[in-house]
């Protein structure tokens, strides 16, 4: 099992899947040009039912299809495994604040400063504590103790801080809307639904396959340009369910009629030049993987502030009293983005 999870959270892994999903996508854009007319009805259907009944039995010309979503699969999978190593390592490092440690930890932080000073260390404390609270960190204090050192025997106070705790999981944040994604996808293209090209005529009811409401047309609407051309279009419709309509709505390009995990779009309008009668052209499709797709956007926003904009930070102090009377003072800083400057704020700090 072991063995399992250390091949799935592998970097190295990662690279190799992200490589094989380039090929696997330029083979399927030169099978899209060449074989053009196989791919036509692919938008008309949910992937696994055009899978099913045209893919598979054009598997010489769609296997790049098959492959890509075992690749997909495991690359879903090591993002997963990597999102729950990397969860609990900075799970660890946020909530588990150990004072218990030695000075030279000091010597492997980028960002350093130090200084001596005069005056009572406790006081000095106090003084460091309200400058990080003024900062917005939150820190905790060791009391004075007498940690041992190469000198022997020194009264130290440990000061730990740190800022914008919750962005230290941003970046596990961006891979858990990575998987949501996928899973959205997955759903919908398993048990998600399209009907296309349904014509309804104004004043009737027109009964959408595998179903359980009808769409009422009320009205249509077309504007032109002087040239012509379409400017805007529209429909008026509603939801009829049991004989009742429950929702009613004007769609229009883009503006689709959202209902009980469904979605209506207009695709077209027109009138019927022997009846002079107006129509509207519908997709109706279920969608039942949208919400985790949402969601994963949202996540992704959230990621992305806080690997980019957002620092989180970590600071340790440590306020050492020396034997001629004066309180030596060492800080040092981690910081999660490579571009940000601790040297002044440490300074300003201490």
């Amino acid at each position: 099992m072991k063995l399992i999870w250390k091949f799935f959270k592998s970097i190295r892994l990662t690279i190799y899947l992200c490589v094989i999903y380039i090929i696997l996508s330029l083979w399927g854009s030169f099978s899209l040009q060449i074989d053009g007319d196989l791919y036509k009805t692919i938008d008309n259907e949910v992937l696994f039912n055009w899978l099913r009944q045209t893919g598979r039995p054009a598997i010489n010309k769609t296997s790049w299809i098959f492959l890509l979503i075992i690749n997909i699969v495991f690359l879903g999978i090591n993002t997963l495994v990597c999102t729950i190593d990397r969860l609990a390592n900075i799970w660890k490092r946020v909530f588990n604040r150990n004072l218990n440690i030695q000075i030279e930890f000091l010597n492997s932080l980028k960002f350093r400063s130090e200084k001596i000073a005069e005056g009572d260390p406790e006081v000095i404390k106090n003084v460091i504590l309200t400058q990080l609270h003024r900062k917005g960190y939150n820190t905790i204090t060791s009391v004075p103790d007498k940690q041992q050192t190469t000198d022997n025997a020194c009264p130290r106070i440990i000061i730990y801080a740190d800022k914008n705790c919750f962005f230290a999981f941003a970046e596990v944040i961006v891979h858990f809307a990575f998987i949501l994604l996928l899973l959205g996808h997955l759903i919908t293209s398993i048990y998600g639904s399209k009907s296309i090209d349904n014509v309804a005529w104004k004043n009737y009811k027109t009964v959408i396959p595998n179903k359980t409401f009808s769409v009422l047309l009320h009205d249509i609407n077309m504007r032109f340009y002087p040239s012509g051309q379409p400017e805007d279009f529209s429909a008026d419709i509603g939801i009829i369910k049991d004989n009742n309509e429950v929702t009613r709505k004007v769609i229009k390009i883009n503006y689709p009629l959202f209902y009980d995990g469904n979605v209506v779009y207009l695709t077209n309008l027109g009138y019927d030049q022997s009846a002079n009668w107006p129509y509207a052209v519908l997709t109706v499709n279920s969608d039942p993987g949208a919400k985790f797709v949402l969601w994963a956007g949202i996540f992704f926003m959230i990621g992305l502030l806080g690997t980019f904009f957002v620092t989180y930070r970590r600071i340790w102090i440590f306020i050492t009293s020396l034997e001629n009377g004066q309180i030596e003072i060492k800080a040092g800083a981690w910081i999660n983005q490579t571009g940000y400057k601790m040297d002044k704020e440490l300074e300003n700090i201490i």
